[in-house]
């Protein structure tokens, strides 16, 4: 089988950007390699000179593919979108909340299980003009992410994100050393305001999350309107993973989470981020195209800037990971 290159290859320093990430117009397929070898992988080079930390990063990449690594990232951000949809209801008169959140996560070895756990790091706004609409929130963390974590600013001493908006928090962790070396940029301290208690310090990446409280049913401050408790909030989130930056471990999920006085109900559309059979699933869910989700998916306006920020703070992650191991490269001895 061919592998249909569906973005150009991206520059492992800074990814500029490059225009819409879905567009398959101009898409090629090269000839495949060998007979039972894969084709390399667009802008990673020859896998023997890839750093370790992209070795780790993709090995655990693998354990995501199975059903119980699938259905644990979905209830993750089902979880994140019904405590979005409490927090903003209980705050909505002294404290309110933008009705969009962004959870990043992460991968890990479960002791108790032998197994992979996810965990998350989540990003949550007050409301306000800033806020109020999703597409700005990402466009800022993707130039914060590439200028910062990337691209460190040779003036910023300490290698800190300069978000707008967010005060210097005397007590924000750092965890790079002296301020001669190289700063250690880690998403889960520069972009995130809370993090799961349980996650490691060694978790990997392992996809973008999106929650929002706007549904196609009306916004947040409509819903209240009609609500009588948190119940009676619905809500949606969307999940994107692309390891290689290509279609061929693309995966993307949307799912519209229903009120209680609506029966409660939940829709989900996937392109390969479910493998399980509809009808032996957590929930019934339907396959779908790529395609089909950007032409008629309620999210697809907020699709192509997930991709460019999940592409972002892979690289970031990646980095991090690569310092932690020391600036080494790993020859390959045999399939990883």
């Amino acid at each position: 089988m061919t592998r249909r290159t569906w973005h150009a290859d991206i520059p492992t320093a800074a990814y500029p950007n490059t225009g819409d990430p879905f567009d398959q117009s101009d898409a090629t397929d090269p000839a495949p390699g060998p007979a039972g070898q894969p084709t390399a992988d667009p802008g990673l080079g020859d896998p023997d000179d890839v750093p370790i930390g992209v070795f780790e990063a993709r090995r655990r990449a693998e354990l995501l593919t199975s059903a119980r690594g699938q259905w644990a990232i979905f209830h993750r951000l089902r979880k994140v979108n019904i405590n979005h949809a409490t927090m903003a209801w209980r705050n909505r008169y002294h404290m309110p909340l933008s009705p969009h959140a962004l959870a990043f996560l992460f991968q890990q070895a479960d002791p108790t299980t032998g197994g992979v756990r996810i965990t998350a790091a989540t990003r949550t706004w007050l409301a306000g003009p800033e806020s109020q609409h999703p597409l700005p929130l990402f466009d800022r963390f993707i130039t914060v992410t590439r200028q910062h974590a990337l691209v460190p600013d040779p003036a910023d001493g300490d290698g800190a994100a300069t978000e707008p908006n967010r005060a210097a928090e005397p007590g924000r962790a750092r965890l790079h050393g002296a301020r001669k070396a190289p700063p250690v940029w880690d998403l889960r301290t520069e972009l995130a305001d809370r993090c799961d208690p349980a996650m490691a310090d060694d978790a990997f990446y392992a996809g973008l999350g999106y929650s929002t409280l706007d549904t196609p049913a009306g916004t947040f401050d409509q819903h209240c309107r009609a609500a009588n408790s948190e119940l009676d909030i619905p809500g949606g989130f969307c999940y994107l993973s692309n390891p290689s930056g290509t279609e061929d471990d693309l995966r993307v999920l949307t799912a519209d989470r229903g009120a209680a006085n609506g029966v409660g109900t939940i829709a989900i559309h996937t392109y390969e981020a479910l493998a399980t059979h509809p009808l032996d699933s957590d929930f019934p869910y339907a396959p779908t195209s790529i395609k089909v989700l950007l032409d008629q998916s309620p999210y697809r306006h907020v699709l192509p800037q997930m991709w460019h920020l999940d592409q972002a703070l892979r690289h970031a992650d990646d980095l991090r990971h690569q310092a932690a191991d020391g600036p080494r490269t790993r020859r390959r001895s045999g399939p990883s």
